[in-house]
């Protein structure tokens, strides 16, 4: 029955109704349940809580840590929950994203999408041409600066290292120096020259 129902139910047989929300797939003011159960005896005037069902909403969580989302979703019943990672400059597991939307009604098995945050890392360059390397570090949204690095073993052209070295964590927008490989062969020679 609905709450409103049940409520004038009881009042006909002569008990008091008193109503707790509960998150259900139910439809809204459904009532799920009595305490005490329906047939069971109680004394006349006396109050029957009714179980009365509330949609589940999507809570709001963007800006809450991975660990502060699961929970506050599990607390409303979802169970559908995936986790989606993006770069981004915000600190390691923050919740950037959900979809649905904060303050959507959902059902328990709907699919909830939470996008997380991961930092961004310094790509590994070593090997790849000076304009593939600076490519691969721009493409994080580095700002690049490029410097010889002295040496007779390596191809001239060739990305060395960086600084910051690969796989730190570091900001987009910062700042990475890329040492190219440079011979001082070639240097000569063109002082030769």
């Amino acid at each position: 029955l609905s709450q409103p129902e049940a409520t004038d139910a009881l009042s006909a047989k002569g008990f008091a109704a008193q109503a707790v929300e509960v998150k259900s797939d139910e439809p809204q003011g459904t009532v799920l349940s009595s305490d005490p159960e329906q047939g069971h005896r109680a004394e006349e005037g006396s109050t029957v809580t009714l179980s009365v069902a509330v949609p589940r909403i999507v809570p709001t969580i963007v800006g809450a840590t991975s660990e502060e989302a699961a929970q506050a979703l599990e607390a409303e019943g979802f169970t559908a929950v995936t986790y989606t990672e993006e770069k981004s400059n915000e600190a390691a597991g923050t919740v950037l994203a959900v979809s649905p939307e904060a303050g959507t009604e959902a059902k328990s098995g709907d699919a909830i999408t939470v996008t997380v945050a991961v930092p961004y890392t310094v790509p590994d360059v070593e090997g790849m041409s000076e304009a593939d390397a600076k490519a691969a570090l721009q493409a994080e949204g580095y700002e690049v600066t490029s410097e010889w690095y002295t040496t007779e073993d390596i191809e001239e052209g060739t990305a060395v290292s960086t600084d910051p070295a690969a796989g730190s964590e570091l900001n987009s927008g910062s700042e990475v120096t890329l040492y190219v490989a440079h011979s001082r062969a070639t240097e000569l020679v063109d002082l030769t020259r």
